[in-house]
């Protein structure tokens, strides 16, 4: 009976701690909020690439100072562009977040923007009116290698002019749910009281 009580239990404290794991540790992108200009971002030619301030067409930047504003005026078919960066180096097997805001006053339904790590769409970001506002995406990797390229990636056909701002782009590492770690201590308790009752 008391070994029983000893999984419950383990199983309670587990329950209480499987809600998500708040993000640690330092931004593993550089220049993520755009406050030093473009550095630290490989650029693509099809694009037009600019940071602006509160004084440009999107207003008041939801993280710092400066967004980044990629615009494109030409209709195209099959179109694949990226701005990109090398990550900070990851931990393979470890879980991670990207978190970022967008806004755009385009309705382009055939046009898809995504943030990108290395082959993985962890965050698609629609194109279409955010009607005035940033809005915050975030979602989940698996680090398959240790320095993968991140992108902010558009794919699709063109029909009308492309204004989107991106800013405050992160990837932190996601800790293990403390619940986790205490299940295994429970399980091991559980495990030795056994041995000792044999």
């Amino acid at each position: 009976m008391r070994s029983l009580f000893l999984l419950s239990a383990a199983a309670l404290l587990m329950n209480a701690g499987v809600s998500s794991a708040a993000p640690i540790g330092p931004n593993l992108l550089t220049n993520g909020s755009f406050e030093n200009e473009l550095n630290g971002w490989t650029l693509h030619d099809s694009l037009l690439e600019y940071v602006h301030d509160s004084s440009g067409l999107l207003g008041t930047p939801p993280d710092g100072n400066y967004y980044l504003f990629l615009q494109r005026n030409t209709p195209y078919s099959g179109w694949v562009s990226s701005v990109s960066q090398t990550t900070q180096p990851l931990e393979i097997g470890q879980e991670y977040q990207v978190s970022g805001y967008y806004k755009t006053w385009s309705n382009i339904p055939t046009l898809t923007a995504t943030l990108r790590v290395g082959s993985v769409d962890v965050v698609t970001m629609p194109v279409e009116s955010t009607e005035g506002q940033w809005v915050y995406v975030e979602g989940t990797f698996v680090a398959a290698a240790a320095t993968p390229t991140f992108q902010i990636r558009i794919t699709g056909t063109q029909s009308a002019t492309l204004n989107i701002g991106i800013d405050g782009l992160a990837i932190h590492a996601v800790p293990e749910p403390a619940g986790l770690g205490i299940l295994g201590g429970g399980g091991l308790m559980l495990m030795a009281r056994r041995r000792r009752e044999a």
